[in-house]
């Protein structure tokens, strides 16, 4: 007995299609079958920047980065998950992103933006070649140049700019209806900061080990140095993310002052503020 299949229809879809079974003896026997048929689409990766800032052109080691394009995950954002052991997933819901092969931390997969965290293990590379899968299906191939820093500072609107998601020394949040007094401490957090001393380790909540950037850390506030107390991982926080803590200058005007932090010789995004009384 021989069996045979045929049928019309490419790529995905429903579409009718016969068997013909050709016994050894006897007629043969035509049985028409409804086939649905579901292929992937390879994603599309568009561009990818800090997830802070949003800045574009180069990664650091460490940096928390955002995808962006289309078909690159779920329909509805999924979030960072933990394994069993306790270390953050490189998968969040059939999406993984490569970074020169290596399997990268996620924090968000989402159809148009995928949050990852470039692997320290591609540091002292020119460049790493990005891929993010979904599904099992790779997009094409995307060469991004590396760089020792490319910091960024969380905002308080999630844009970029505006006021800052800083803390009041109290850890009372900086706003115009709470402004920060000249001398205290405020608190931010950032990333991009590059290397780090211990040698970052991903996929890890960092606590008592304290992982401070290899690069000398200073921030500005209004144009005046402001004195960094603190500049090392944050407790509690995915590896990859800085905590600062740093003083408001005395002699500034109340008001929205612009802050900049510098890693090496880069600067975070201009636009930034931080609010003084």
């Amino acid at each position: 007995m021989t069996a045979t299949a045929n049928g019309a229809g490419l790529g995905s879809g429903s579409f009718q299609a016969t068997i013909l079974i050709t016994p050894s003896s006897g007629p043969a026997v035509s049985i028409p079958v409804a086939l649905n048929v579901n292929s992937v689409a390879a994603p599309n990766l568009a561009a990818i920047t800090n997830a802070l800032s949003y800045a574009t052109g180069s990664v650091a080691p460490g940096e928390l980065v955002s995808l962006f394009g289309t078909g690159l995950g779920p329909t509805s954002p999924a979030g960072l998950m933990l394994t069993p052991s306790g270390t953050v997933s490189s998968m969040i819901a059939d999406v993984r992103v490569l970074f020169d092969g290596i399997p990268a931390v996620l924090t968000l997969a989402w159809d148009k933006q995928v949050n990852a965290i470039v692997p320290y293990t591609v540091y002292g590379n020119r460049d790493t070649t990005v891929q993010l899968e979904y599904q099992g299906v790779k997009s094409a191939p995307m060469v991004v140049p590396l760089t020792p820093a490319a910091p960024g500072i969380a905002s308080l609107d999630a844009s970029g700019t505006g006021e800052g998601a800083i803390l009041n020394q109290d850890t009372s949040l900086n706003s115009a209806a709470n402004p920060a007094e000249v001398g205290s401490v405020v608190v931010f957090f950032a990333t991009g900061a590059g290397q780090s001393s211990p040698f970052g380790i991903d996929a890890i909540i960092p606590g008592s080990t304290m992982f401070t950037p290899v690069l000398p850390v200073s921030v500005s506030i209004g144009g005046v140095n402001a004195p960094v107390l603190y500049a090392a991982s944050a407790p509690g926080l995915v590896s990859g993310v800085l905590q600062v803590n740093a003083q408001i200058p005395v002699g500034l005007q109340p008001g929205a002052q612009h802050m900049l932090l510098k890693v090496g010789s880069v600067a975070s995004q201009p636009g930034l503020t931080v609010l003084v009384k």
